[in-house]
Order: C-alpha cells, then sequence, then structure tokens
C-alpha cells in the first residue's frame, strides 16, 4: 500500500479545498498525518542526540509513534508496538502467579507509562515522575523509528532523512 502526503501551503485564503471547505487563513495548509509523524520523529532524535531535552524527546517520540503505528496497521502489518505488547502478553502467562496472561490494556500501561506520566497529571501526587528519561526516550524512539523504518521498506511516501540514518547506525551499534 502506497501511503501519499498530501500538502497544499499558500492557498489563498479564500479558496476551497478538494472537499469544498473554505480556507480561513492565508496561513492555511492541508498536511498528511504521514508527514506531521515524520516532522516530530526527526525532532525527537535531533533532541535526544543533543542529549539536554529527554521529556522533550520522549513527547515527540511518542506522538510519532502513534501515527506511525496506525499507519502501519493501516497497510495490513503489525505495528511494532503491538508487536511489543501482544509478546508480553503471552509471556505474562509463564510470569504470573496465577498462570493468567496479564491484559492487553494492563501490557499497554506498562509500554507507555513514562510516556503518559510525563504528558499527564491525572490525581493529587501526580506531580513529579520518576524514571530514566533518557532510557524512555531511547525506548520510544526504537519503537517509532522501527514503524517509520516498517513504512519505508513497503515504499510510503517518506524521506529516510539524516536523523533516521544516524539513529538506524545509532541502534545497530546497541545490537
Amino acid at each position: 500500500m502506497k501511503l501519499k502526503t498530501n500538502f497544499h501551503a499558500n492557498r489563498p485564503s479564500n479558496s476551497s479545498d478538494e472537499l469544498g471547505r473554505k480556507n480561513t487563513c492565508a496561513g492555511e495548509m492541508t498536511v498528511s498525518k504521514l508527514t506531521i509523524a515524520a516532522e516530530y520523529l526527526n525532532r525527537a532524535i535531533e533532541l535526544y542526540f543533543r542529549g539536554d531535552a529527554y521529556f522533550s524527546a520522549l513527547h515527540l517520540a511518542g506522538a510519532a509513534q502513534e501515527l506511525l503505528g496506525k499507519f502501519v496497521e493501516r497497510t495490513g502489518e503489525v505495528s511494532a508496538h503491538t508487536s511489543i505488547v501482544e509478546g508480553a502478553v503471552r509471556i505474562s502467562a509463564y510470569l504470573n502467579e496465577n498462570g493468567k496472561p496479564s491484559t492487553d490494556k494492563q501490557i499497554r500501561a506498562v509500554v507507555n507509562h513514562a510516556k503518559n506520566r510525563a504528558k499527564h497529571m491525572d490525581s493529587v501526587g501526580d506531580e513529579v515522575v520518576y524514571f530514566d528519561a533518557q532510557a524512555a526516550a531511547r525506548d520510544m524512539l526504537d519503537l517509532a523509528v522501527s514503524e517509520f523504518n516498517q513504512l519505508w521498506a513497503s515504499g510510503a511516501d517518506l524521506d529516510l532523512s539524516a536523523e533516521i540514518d544516524r539513529y538506524n547506525s545509532y541502534q545497530a551499534t546497541r545490537s
């Protein structure tokens, strides 16, 4: 499945799009969420390697991963995130004392813990986080870059940027 971006910049403010919707601002444009995900991912990688904004890298990588994962699943493939969750559910049956597997929801909560703790403040006492931000950002980047690579290899309309290439090389050195 070929995924295409749809980008129309600098359309006059009084024009209509292909669905007849009026553009009300001169700067409005139509942008594919695939393009947005790639932008998030590239900036997350830049911040990660800069080494001084791991929470921002985590947040941007998480946003990219959510979008890229949906695009992967629309091609009929299994996203890296879903693959990890499904594998952990199967393994959990062997690790839980009662022999029952954890639920998909429970495993997703563990996989997304750092991302969600950093961006939500749901209750009293939830004013601080306690985790390794660098490791959390790296884990989320691993998922997002894996999904990017899956889409890129399938022919999606994505450019393999210098940032993605650098992260792929970095991943290879850690294996």
